[in-house]
């Protein structure tokens, strides 16, 4: 028992069975997407059952030789390359599996040999890439496929060579491109005789069933045959006693029959032919009503007649609905509903639902009593909702149905709008008014269902009843404005929706709003002045309608500002006239800015014009040079922002920038200096990252000082795509060549890349590959080996690419190429014997592969045997005895880890025959152990004050050292020690032991491709000095006491004793000179130690001479010496 198993994405077969077992039992595994499911060759009674083997590369199940009294069943190996493979296998039961979508065939009997009583049901094959089944050579004798799904892009069943007798082909629905059933052909001879085809459908191919030569002696009845060019095409004479009946042909094309031979177009004992669509009353009449028509039918291509062409009584046509409209939207609930007649009604049924299905079993309304009326008015009231409606004809034949369309009853109209402008009692200088207000939804008062906005309609009027409104519609249901042209004087408005199912709104509230007969306007909207100067706007009064009246002009601040005087003159006119209006500002005026309203009167009517006036203390420019830049990514850029003093009184001018619109993404920008006194320039840098958003932007730069702000706009232009070519060697390929791919690469100035990577996809129908390569001066090549499990046709070719800045191709660059099988192509049978598939290896590990390459049994001598790597690399096996091929590959300890699909294949051309074969197998690559031998410390016990040196040296297991490891370990104080190279392999850090305790020591090392290792822990002991520690360790500061002590006893003792001491300090110091100079030679210069290393050394190098030189200073004093 093999079963529950889940394993998808192995690259070899999920399961091999070989050799006379029997009882095996495949059941309830899941191997998606591998190399193959399951293959089984030599076992007996087997069954492989409810397993999920779709998406295989090559075969999903494979039944080989002798592998016989099988069941298939409940499987699923849809989008394999084959689905089902049996080759010289019988008895084999296949029920109730899913072999669709399968790249070549859905079944595949590669060779037939006495593949006897073989049953094929229930199953589907539909949707090939090439044939749904292919039936390729053999004898293949009491088959039966029924009631299956059989389609393919070029047929459904294809029988090519050799013999399939006493086989029952029935309850199928079969279709291909060019045949449903093709048995034959101009170059393959093939016996197809004793076979039985019936209740069938065949339809939508070039040929319904398509017999070539000696296909003969077959039965052929109750089909239907229909859509195609040709219904039944027999091709040469030799196709004989064959005979067809009771098939019915429709909507074919071309031939309904073609026969040049001798065969039976009718049953003649049973007096029954077969029924024509174009072969019937009352053209061709059947006058006693024996349903046999009365002239018989020829056949096309020779001297056949159908002597008994059957009449084909039909059900009833299909009613064709008229009212109400599909989706229709109405507020009548007792609609009346209209259809037209079809053919051959005897009776018909109107039946309307809220259920769409009308599955409910309670209809809402049910009228079975109509007969030749296309009308029905119903009679309750429908409540509102939406309903579905449908009507059934019938006739002693059966009964049709229509469409089934929709309504929605809709009888509540929408609520009121609410209004926003012009405000209620506003007065306007304009005869053209735009009407604006709130949108509605449509009222779910009675039902959630409901047919929503229409249009919204606006009246205006004089008169506050609307006597005489003036009435206008929006567009459509979304508009909340409408513009209405040439009012005068007083007005009043309101609004109110409609719903489309026609059912008006409440009226929004009434407005009121008056058209003033003069006008006011501004030849400026804003000022700016600067500070003990005049600035001045024209003021335009003019008239509308009416007579002239004497409008009175008069103005008004918002806040007033110190030292500003504003003057109207004229101040009063008839329209049409002109005024100034002047504002005059004194050297101490306030800056900043304000509002000026100017107010138009005539009697109560007032019209008013705000002005913007801005005080100043003095007056600049911005430009910037350039004002547009243009960028990649990856990229920077500068532009001079120039600020320019004018006039006035200098002050400080400060920048500011900010994104004006779309802001872009990865770009920065900075503005340096950011401020200044005027005349002065600043630099807008922009930087883009690798990921910057391609388009063109605004960066605004605004200036402010003064009281004053100006601004200038630089645009920023960024470009991201890469143009690339594609181009293969040549467009048609074999399995087992070289595509040989190249093209060229440019940026988005249309430059050459200079590095990048080139993405190559190959793919055709569920199947891809790709390839990676690198860009180099803008080039780019790969190849790509076609192996024998690709499948053939039509491939795309699609090539992206991404340069080291981040640009990238914004599309694929596509070509079309064919693949096809050598012509003279046979298969070997290929056996992996080592690896076992999912066998694990570590990196440096050897991996032997062995292979048996066999043909019918027979090994195979002489091939080319090759293994090829996920790589892409070819590793070539010799032959160590007949059929066997064995060789090796050492992992190395860079290659990739985790699963590795294998692909093997073995290959031989002798006279003109290609003969190939594959299979895949899977192995696990692991990281290897590094070995780490751990040199210093040799002690395990330290004082503190004492510096530890840790030293290792780390290599592979066959000795080759670790260049580039990154080495971990933890001091006593919990942080990283530093690790420096030595040289090849041999890694050192110190640390300086500051206090007594225990350390855990434990190294460990990475190398840069995942491989990893480390060392026990050891524990190092860190003591207290002991007391001659301290005299060797500080035996300047012992002598210095014992000097002390000796000049107790004599003053001429001690004058010796500090002159020695003199000249000992003098030596500590000029030995201390020389380690600096030592350490700074392996730093700088030999690399030997780490930066953190020497620069602590270094500290205690000049602390140790500054503690020197400071008793050097105090014993000189002491002697009588200066300096």
């Amino acid at each position: 028992m093999i079963s529950d198993h889940d394993v998808s994405g192995i690259g070899g077969r999920f399961v091999n069975v070989w050799g006379s077992s029997t009882g095996t039992r495949i059941e309830n595994n899941v191997a998606t997407g591998c190399g193959h499911g399951a293959a089984v060759s030599g076992a007996q009674n087997y069954a492989i059952k409810n397993n999920d083997f779709s998406n295989s590369s090559g075969v999903a199940i494979y039944v080989g030789a002798d592998a016989d009294y099988a069941v298939i069943e409940n499987n699923v190996g849809s989008g394999s390359q084959t689905g089902l493979e049996i080759y010289r296998a019988d008895h084999v039961t296949v029920d109730n599996n899913d072999f669709s979508n399968c790249t070549q065939y859905g079944l595949y009997v590669s060779d037939g040999y006495y593949t006897d009583y073989t049953e094929i049901k229930n199953s589907n094959f539909s949707s090939a890439g090439t044939y749904g089944m292919y039936f390729y050579q053999g004898k293949a004798y009491h088959w039966t496929v029924d009631n299956n799904l059989i389609s393919g892009d070029t047929a459904g069943m294809r029988f090519r060579w050799e013999y399939f007798w006493y086989g029952t082909i029935s309850n199928n629905y079969i279709s291909g491109g060019s045949y449903g059933i093709a048995a034959g052909a101009a170059d393959q001879w093939l016996y197809f005789r004793y076979n039985l085809i019936e209740n069938n459908h065949i339809y939508g191919t070039q040929n319904g069933i398509y017999f070539y030569r000696e296909c003969d002696t077959n039965t052929v009845r109750n089909n239907w045959i229909y859509n195609n060019t040709d219904g039944i095409r027999i091709v040469q004479t030799n196709c004989t006693g064959s005979c067809f009946y009771r098939n019915r042909f429709e909507n074919n094309t071309g031939y309904d029959a073609y026969d040049p031979s001798t065969n039976d177009w009718d049953n003649s004992e049973l007096q029954q032919g077969n029924w024509w669509d174009d072969w019937q009353p009352p053209d061709h009449p059947d006058d006693n009503g024996d349903g046999v028509v009365d002239e018989p039918r020829p056949i096309s291509g020779g001297s056949r007649y159908d002597h008994y062409p059957l009449v084909i009584y039909l059900p009833p046509g299909e009613p064709q609905l008229y009212l109400p409209a599909d989706g229709e939207k109405t507020n009548d609930n007792t609609p009346t509903f209209e259809w037209t007649l079809g053919s051959d009604t005897a009776t018909q049924r109107l039946v309307i639902d809220d259920d769409p299905n009308f599955s409910d079993g309670d209809n809402l309304y049910d009228n079975g009593n109509l007969v030749t009326e296309n009308s029905c008015t119903i009679e309750n009231e429908l409540d509102d909702g939406v309903y579905y409606w449908k009507v059934i004809a019938t006739n002693d034949e059966g009964s049709t149905e229509s469409q089934t369309r929709s309504f929605l009853v809709d009888t509540v109209g929408p609520p009121a709008p609410t209004l926003s402008s012009p405000s209620d009692g506003a007065i306007l200088d304009s005869t053209t008014v735009t009407f604006e207000w709130q949108t509605v939804t449509d009222s779910t008062a009675k039902s959630s269902d409901v047919s929503g906005i229409a249009c919204y309609e606006i009246w205006v009027d004089d008169d506050q009843s609307f006597s005489s409104p003036t009435i206008e519609n929006t567009p459509d249901n979304t508009s909340s404005s409408r513009t209405i042209y040439n009012l005068t004087g007083r007005n009043y408005w309101r609004v109110r929706a409609w719903d489309q199912a026609g059912n008006p709104g409440g009226f929004s509230s009434t407005r009121d709003f008056n058209v003033a007969g003069f006008s006011l306007s501004a030849s400026s909207s804003s000022i700016t002045i600067l500070k003990g100067n005049t600035g001045s706007v024209g003021l335009t009064i003019g008239l509308l309608y009416g007579d002239p009246e004497t409008v009175t002009l008069d103005y008004s601040w918002d806040e007033e500002p110190q030292g500003a005087t504003v003057s109207i003159s004229p101040d009063t006119g008839s329209p049409p006239f002109t005024s100034n209006l002047s504002i005059q500002t004194t050297t101490d005026a306030s800056t900043g800015t304000y509002t000026l309203t100017i107010t138009a009167s005539v009697g109560d009517t007032q019209l008013t014009r705000d002005i913007t006036v801005g005080i100043t203390g003095m007056s600049f420019i911005i430009i910037s040079s350039p004002s547009s830049l243009s960028m990649l990514r990856s990229d920077s850029s500068t532009s001079t922002v120039s600020v320019k003093f004018m006039m006035g009184a200098k002050e400080n001018v400060t920048l500011a920038g900010s994104w004006h619109g779309t802001a872009p993404t990865g770009v920065s920008a900075s503005l340096s200096p950011s401020t200044g006194t005027p005349s002065y320039d600043a630099t807008l840098s922009f930087t883009t990252s690798s990921s910057a958003s391609s388009g063109t932007y605004t960066y605004r730069v605004t200036g402010s000082g003064g009281g004053l702000e100006q601004w200038i706009d630089v645009k920023v232009s960024i470009s991201t795509s890469l143009s690339i070519t594609l181009s293969t060697d040549k467009t048609s390929y074999e399995k087992g060549q070289t595509i040989n791919i190249s093209g060229t690469v440019l940026d988005p100035n249309g430059d050459s890349v200079g590095d990048g990577t080139a993405t190559i996809t190959l793919s055709t129908g569920t199947w891809s590959d790709n390839v990676q390569t690198s860009i180099s001066n803008g080039v780019y090549s790969a190849s790509y080996y076609i192996t024998y499990d690709k499948p053939e046709g039509t491939w795309t070719v699609s090539v992206t690419a991404v340069d080291n800045r981040g640009h990238e191709t914004p599309s694929p660059e596509n070509t079309s190429i064919t693949v096809s099988v050598p012509e003279s192509h046979k298969h070997y049978t290929v056996s992996i014997s080592s690896p076992s598939a999912g066998e694990v290896f570590k990196r440096g590990d050897t991996v032997t592969f062995t292979v048996d390459l066999t043909e019918n049994g027979r090994k195979v001598r002489g091939a080319t045997v090759r293994i090829r790597k996920p790589s892409g690399d070819d590793i070539f096996l010799s032959e160590e005895s007949p059929g066997l091929y064995s060789g090796s590959y050492q992992l190395g300890w860079d290659d990739d880890l985790g699963q590795w699909s294998v692909y093997v294949e073995g290959m031989t051309d002798e006279d003109g025959v290609l003969k190939a074969g594959f299979d895949y197998t899977s192995i696990k690559v692991e990281p290897t152990n590094l070995s780490i031998n751990l040199i210093e410390p040799s002690s395990t016990r330290f004082e503190v004050g004492e510096t530890v040196k840790v030293k290792l040296e780390v290599s592979y297991p066959d000795g080759t050292p670790v260049d580039e490891g990154v080495i971990t370990a933890l001091g006593p104080n919990g942080e990283n020690l530093v690790f420096v190279r030595e040289e090849r392999g041999v890694y050192t850090a110190t640390y300086v032991v500051d206090s007594t305790g225990e350390w855990g020591l434990q190294v460990s090392v990475a190398d840069a491709y995942g491989n990893s290792g480390s060392t026990t822990e050891t524990t190092v002991q860190f003591v207290s000095p002991a007391t001659t520690s301290y005299l060797i360790r500080y035996w300047w500061a012992v002598l210095a006491i014992a000097s002390a002590l000796g000049g107790a006893a004599t003053i001429v003792a001690r004058s010796r004793l500090r002159v020695r001491q003199l000249r000992n300090i003098r030596r500590e110091i000029q030995e201390l000179e020389r380690l600096k100079k030592e350490k700074a030679v392996e730093y700088f210069t030999k690399g030997s130690i780490s930066r953190e290393i020497y620069d602590g050394l270094l500290r205690e190098y000049e602390r140790k001479i500054a503690e020197l030189e400071k008793k050097e200073r105090m014993l000189k004093r002491k002697v009588g010496k200066k300096g």
